[in-house]
Order: C-alpha cells, then sequence, then structure tokens
C-alpha cells in the first residue's frame, strides 16, 4: 500500500483481524455505511491476497518480477482449489457495535 495517512493503516489491520477471525476463507464480511466503500474494500482484498499466500506453498523460482507474478499466480489458484481467500464484502450495511462480531458465516466490523 502506498497510499499516505492512515487510511491504509486501517485497511491492513481490518486485514490482518480478518484473516485471523475467518474460519473458511468464504465468509462475507460486513461494514458500516461509511467504511464500506473504502476501507472495507480494501481490507477484503488484501485480506485474500494474505489468505491466498497462506494457502500456496512459495515456488522456489528466486527472486525477480516474473518469479513474483508466478507466485501469486500460484498462491491464487491454490486458494481457489482450496476453496479459501474468497471473502466477499457483503451488500448489506449495518451501524455495528465497536467490538464486532460473527454471525451466521459473516463477519462483522
Amino acid at each position: 500500500m502506498k497510499e499516505k495517512g492512515w487510511r491504509p493503516f486501517w485497511a491492513a489491520l481490518l486485514a490482518a483481524l480478518l484473516v485471523r477471525a475467518s474460519s473458511t476463507g468464504r465468509e462475507e464480511v460486513v461494514f458500516s455505511t461509511e467504511d464500506r466503500e473504502g476501507a472495507g474494500k480494501a481490507a477484503v482484498a488484501r485480506a485474500n491476497e494474505l489468505l491466498a499466500k497462506e494457502a500456496a506453498p512459495e515456488l522456489p523460482l528466486g527472486d525477480g518480477v516474473v518469479a513474483n507474478l508466478l507466485n501469486k499466480v500460484a498462491a491464487g489458484v491454490s486458494a481457489f482449489a482450496q476453496g479459501t481467500a474468497m471473502l466477499a464484502v457483503s451488500e448489506e450495511t449495518r451501524r455495528l457495535h465497536p467490538e464486532g462480531w460473527a454471525h451466521r458465516g459473516q463477519l462483522h466490523l
């Protein structure tokens, strides 16, 4: 994340929390109306990247642009095959309690 300010920090923090809270990697994440479009979507995208990387072994391709691209593609394919890294931002929005909560396959943050 190359943006400046607090937004990338909060998106990265939320992504880390989503990875920890996710049990299947296929949950919907419910955000408040204010957070859904900005930090919410960024956090879910980053959490899916982290879950995909976690699901796939690192290929011994070395360093470099091509090797990094191949590792990223392999991680995505592996995560898809395992059915993980498919967190989604819910269309539903809610005014939420500060601690968030989980309910019926949804993570409410």
